[in-house]
């Protein structure tokens, strides 16, 4: 009995892992994207631990995070009064040892 491939419409990080899943258990899909080609551009911040969770049960998890980028400090802020953004998260490394001593 022969069956059809599953379609995975998107090739975003949802269904690029979800192929690997499907890969990895032998059954067949078809992946597609309306994008003309690989992203050119890194479009996350960060990896969330439940997407480090999956990419572990993949094998290439401590790859990924030892290759990974690994900031000193992260500044998080948003739009304030009069367009002026205002700090609400300041974390780590050297710029909260400066801020410290003030």
């Amino acid at each position: 009995m022969t069956s059809n491939p599953i379609l995975i419409a998107g090739a975003g990080p949802t269904g690029l892992v979800l192929a690997l899943s499907l890969a990895r258990r032998g059954i067949p899909f078809r992946l597609v994207s309306d994008a003309k080609g690989p992203g050119e551009h890194s479009r996350a911040m960060g990896v969330h631990a439940r997407t480090l969770e999956f990419y572990r049960q993949f094998g290439f998890g401590d790859e990924v995070v030892e290759r990974g980028i690994k900031p000193e400090t992260l500044h998080l802020r948003e739009g304030g009064t009069n367009g002026t953004p205002r700090e609400i998260l300041n974390m780590g490394g050297k710029a909260q040892a400066c801020k410290n001593a003030r």
